[in-house]
């Protein structure tokens, strides 16, 4: 039951991250059967046991797990792009908040949603399609770029005229 006040999500789900990789593949098909069949053994061992398994496959085998890896990667695309396509129709009908963002505003959010804006297309006024925009969206983890040498001079600088002028400044005796 949603918190009092909060607003409904209009049944938007949010689309299940791919896995990427085709070992990522393996392990989701065999992990259960190899657990089972080896009860108690530690995550970390399980994870070196399905990894010699991977690597012990032939080439077709894992192949096969690389296109399933793909298909998933392009069905992931598909969702984000329809998700998307919700959002502009949502600014076309001038609503205050687009699905997307009160996605990103639900508890839990997965950070990689955060790269998912507006910004990532803009609507051909023209035709009114979608085309993709230039990818300019800044990590908002990104350390500050460093302190120049100005500023430091200047705080030493600070120091040293208030040293030497104690009380008032010229300016606020005026």
């Amino acid at each position: 039951m949603p918190k009092r006040g909060a607003e409904q999500d209009e049944g938007i789900e949010l689309p299940r991250y791919p896995l990427r990789t085709g070992f990522l593949q393996f392990i989701k098909a065999n992990r259960d059967a190899v657990q089972a069949a080896n009860p108690g053994l530690p995550n970390s061992e399980l994870a070196k046991l399905l990894g010699r398994r991977y690597s012990e496959l032939g080439a077709e085998e894992q192949r096969e797990y690389t296109r399933r890896a793909s298909r998933d990667t392009a069905r992931f695309k598909k969702e984000i792009h329809a998700l998307k396509e919700m959002d502009v129709r949502a600014i076309k009908e001038h609503r205050w908040e687009s699905p997307l963002e009160r996605l990103k505003r639900r508890e839990g959010a997965p950070r990689w949603l955060r790269g998912v804006s507006n910004s990532s297309f803009r609507i051909d006024r023209v035709t009114g399609e979608l085309i993709p925009a230039p990818r300019d969206i800044k990590d908002p983890d990104t350390p500050k770029p460093p302190k120049p040498a100005y500023a430091f001079f200047s705080g030493t600088a600070w120091a040293k005229i208030r040293a030497e002028n104690p009380g008032p400044s010229g300016l606020t005796k005026l």
